[in-house]
Order: C-alpha cells, then sequence, then structure tokens
C-alpha cells in the first residue's frame, strides 16, 4: 500500500510491518537487499550503455541508500562514474547534499544544492532543493543565497521536449 514519507525521506512502516517485526530489522534487511540487488541490475545496464547517464545514476542512489543514506567507500565508484557522466544532475547533486547535510558539511551541502537547481523544473523538487538551501544557510547562521528564492524561468525557459534523467544539456 503507499505509506507516508517522513522528513529524512524513509517509509513509515504500515501496522502490519511493525507487528511483523517489533524491532523494524527484517523490514530493513529486506529493504536493503532490494536496494542492493537494483544497485547490481542497474550496474549491469550502465555496463551495457556506458555513455548512458540515467543507470549510473540509478546504481549511485540506490548504493547510497542500501549504506543507509551515505557516501561510503563503496558508494564512491558509482557516485563518480555518475558524476562523470553528468556533473550537475539534480537527483546526484541531492545524494551528495544529504551526504554533506547529515556529515555536518553545510557549505557543502549548500553549495550542491545551488548547483543542482537550476535543472530542476518540478515545483516540488525545486521546493526541496530551496528549503535543503534555507536549512544548510541557517547551520551556518548566513543569509539565504539569492538563487533559493529565484523563480524557475531560466531551468523551464532552456527545457525542450521533456528532461530525461541525463539532463537537457547538449554537447557538454
Amino acid at each position: 500500500g503507499c505509506k507516508g514519507v517522513d522528513v529524512q525521506g524513509r517509509a513509515d512502516p504500515g501496522p502490519e510491518e511493525v507487528q511483523a517485526s517489533t524491532d523494524g530489522r527484517d523490514h530493513d534487511e529486506r529493504e536493503a537487499g532490494r536496494l542492493v540487488r537494483a544497485a547490481r541490475a542497474f550496474g549491469k545496464v550502465s555496463e551495457l550503455v556506458p555513455n548512458e547517464p540515467a543507470p549510473a545514476i540509478y546504481q549511485a542512489q540506490a548504493e547510497f541508500l542500501a549504506a543507509d543514506r551515505s557516501v561510503t567507500p563503496g558508494v564512491k565508484a558509482p557516485v563518480d562514474k555518475a558524476l562523470a557522466l553528468s556533473p550537475d544532475h539534480p537527483v546526484m547533486m541531492a545524494l551528495l547534499a544529504v551526504d554533506a547535510f547529515e556529515k555536518g558539511r553545510f557549505q557543502e551541502a549548500m553549495d550542491l544544492l545551488a548547483r543542482g537547481l537550476p535543472q530542476v523544473t518540478d515545483p516540488q523538487q525545486r521546493s526541496y532543493f530551496q528549503e535543503g538551501i534555507a536549512r544548510a544557510a541557517a547551520q551556518l547562521g548566513v543569509p539565504v543565497p539569492a538563487i533559493a528564492t529565484a523563480a524557475p524561468a531560466a531551468a523551464a525557459g532552456r527545457r525542450r521536449g521533456g528532461a530525461a534523467p541525463g539532463g537537457a544539456g547538449e554537447g557538454e
């Protein structure tokens, strides 16, 4: 069924899951197993289409989530590959910003979100990026950068025919 998601992006367990596993370990282990399998599958696809950013991005995201939302040494290689193929992709910027934020590197988190924001056209995703920038600025005790309050006109103007996971950039 459909479950809520808390502020940290984790799914709220339904009553049946709480009953099935009072400490949550069984559910967490099943979810981690699914993420590891997904990461492997995206890795295989990425090998088949090595210049296509989407499978590399999805592999990096699955590895990151499987590693409890942290860029560990095992997550670094897929992250680096995805960044090499699509340096400013919003999914990668958000992933790295979460890692930086959770490790107390607020300036880095703010910079990463500001770097990804111009590529984001979806209003809900823009709001997520803007809120993250504002939270990082608050942690640093600095004013919120102008990019976090700017309208999406620049990004929307660039969009041609829909944005694929690889981004809209041509010849980068």
